[in-house]
């Protein structure tokens, strides 16, 4: 989970994130996903990739497989529920904090997880020349 802020930028690349997730989690490539490939897979993003496909299942009304589109799909509704917190609540600046995290469902949080925040720059130690 990151508790980072995620900017605008990052939010508008989540839904290929979650395709490209979902395409990876497709392991016959008939693009199709089923519920044994999603629980055989084994990456880090294990746990949104099965809240997406749990709500691509709902969304379809099936039990068993969804279309590698309808994870992009349900991602896609997702991320406009994102856009909608971050413009709407909070600080209203477009960018997810981590106290507007708490007016997002699961789902989004899911799909918010799958960012990729850059890293902090650390700073070096200031060094101070030695008296002589």
């Amino acid at each position: 989970m990151s508790i980072r802020t995620v900017p605008r930028a990052e939010i508008d690349k989540l839904t290929m994130r979650a395709w490209s997730l979902a395409v990876e989690a497709d392991a016959n490539s008939n693009k199709w996903v089923s519920k044994s490939e999603v629980d055989g897979f084994g990456l880090a993003n294990k746990a949104s990739l099965k809240l997406l496909f749990a709500g691509a299942l709902k969304a379809k009304g099936t039990t068993s497989a969804v279309r590698v589109g309808d994870v992009y799909a349900q991602s896609k509704k997702d991320v406009v529920g994102i856009r909608k917190v971050a413009d709407t609540k909070g600080n209203k600046d477009g960018a997810i904090q981590p106290g507007e995290r708490k007016y997002l469902n699961a789902e989004e949080k899911a799909v918010l997880d799958l960012a990729v925040l850059p890293k902090r720059r650390v700073s070096p130690p200031a060094i101070k020349n030695r008296p002589k």
